[in-house]
């Protein structure tokens, strides 16, 4: 029975009232994973606990401790977090046969799978995964550097940096390799030479298991994977992998040839011509042919020659 007082017309007003509240709310949230088990009947739910936990490496795990729930979204709002939750499940699982890795993949891998960054500050001791943002970071430390080099005006924030600085302009070398008696300016240089000699090859690239015996060695060949040219000419906008690549391709814009033979004062742009060219002087001629035995100052008068046996070969068949 209705209450006294209560009539058609105040029903009619609840019901109105509360269909405009349920408009504005928006369509009801559907129950997520946890509710959906909380509400399942008890036989679903002893079934799904008697599978067992989660592996602690599973996708599954790995995304339940570093990424967060995703909140419910109204109409075509983005979704940052649901993106961050796939993209990070697309570089945990490994690809599929039908999906080639992408640069981005490589690039994740390549930056959390090291075990040290290559590049340390001397100030500071923080490392760094890219050298040149090991260059930008020392700026911060230039005013603390109170030991200047005489000789070139670049700063140090100790005295036996600078010292070790200063082999550079005196041509001092105090560390020798006890196996071939090579001369080293630096204790990590000599270090690294003596790899060559025990094979050692600490530093491998997770992408193809390529060694190498240095970390700078390691970073750059990781960039062929990648695909990372950061060294952009201000000339011509043409990107490099390497600054040594950089710096000898912008000798065909300056027309710089820094390399003089020592004999008759001609220059080369590269080190390598220099080479070459100071063997007709010496007479040199490390290149033999396995053929005939004639010998060139070079690879490419080699590599003439020999097409004058393939030639010869051909005939003969």
């Amino acid at each position: 029975p209705r209450d006294a007082g209560y009539s058609d017309h105040d029903s009619l007003h609840c019901r109105k009232s509360l269909e405009s509240s349920a408009g504005k709310r928006g369509p009801t949230p559907a129950p997520n994973a946890g509710d959906a088990l909380a509400t399942s009947p008890p036989s679903t739910r002893e079934s799904t606990q008697a599978s067992g936990p989660t592996p602690v490496g599973s996708v599954e795990n790995v995304l339940a401790t570093s990424v967060a729930p995703t909140p419910a979204r109204a109409g075509n709002e983005p979704d940052p977090l649901g993106e961050r939750e796939r993209g990070f499940r697309r570089l945990i699982q490994p690809p599929s046969s039908g999906r080639p890795r992408t640069s981005g993949d490589l690039h994740h891998q390549n930056s959390i799978h090291r075990t040290e960054k290559p590049h340390k500050c001397r100030d500071c001791g923080e490392r760094f995964w890219e050298k040149q943002a090991l260059t930008a970071h020392g700026r911060v430390h230039e005013k603390d550097r109170p030991y200047p080099c005489p000789e070139c005006g670049k700063s140090f924030n100790r005295l036996t940096h600078l010292k070790t600085h200063q082999r550079t302009h005196t041509g001092e070398k105090p560390y020798f390799c006890a196996e071939c008696g090579k001369n080293f300016g630096h204790l990590s240089t000599l270090i690294t030479h003596q790899r060559l000699h025990t094979g050692e090859r600490p530093y491998s690239c997770d992408e193809c298991g390529k060694t190498f015996t240095n970390p700078s060695d390691l970073n750059k060949h990781q960039r062929s994977h990648t695909g990372e040219r950061p060294y952009p000419c201000t000339e011509c906008g043409k990107r490099f992998s390497q600054l040594s690549n950089l710096t000898m391709h912008q000798r065909t814009h300056t027309q710089e040839k820094p390399y003089p033979c020592a004999e008759c004062g001609k220059s080369f742009k590269y080190l390598a011509y220099l080479a070459i060219h100071e063997r007709s002087h010496t007479g040199e001629r490390p290149f033999p042919c396995t053929e005939c035995g004639k010998s060139f100052s070079n690879k490419s008068s080699l590599a003439r020659h020999l097409r004058i046996h393939s030639r010869a070969a051909a005939m003969d068949k």
